[in-house]
């Protein structure tokens, strides 16, 4: 059995249907893609963090565009983890 697809192949190993062989293969596909996705938005949320705390707390003298990317790094990532699975 394929090892990058674990639910998958849980799944086939319960289908006794002729179809379980396209279902599998789909499937895989699908979930190699699901976990790339989720590989590439755990990297993007990692340097979002970086760019944050880089950028710090604003204070009343930062100038706007400094404040306008922490607070837009904060949305960004206030939004994954409100969506994570």
């Amino acid at each position: 059995m394929n090892t990058e697809t674990p639910r998958t192949n849980q799944a086939v190993l319960q289908s006794d249907g002729q179809w379980s062989f396209v279902l599998r293969d789909c499937s895989q596909e699908l979930e190699r893609e699901l976990t790339a996705v989720t590989e590439q938005r755990d990297r993007l949320a990692e340097a979002m963090r970086s760019i944050k705390n880089e950028l710090g707390v604003p204070q009343p003298e930062y100038p706007a565009p400094v404040a306008n990317a922490v607070k837009i790094a904060d949305e960004a990532l206030q939004s994954l983890t409100t969506n994570e699975p």
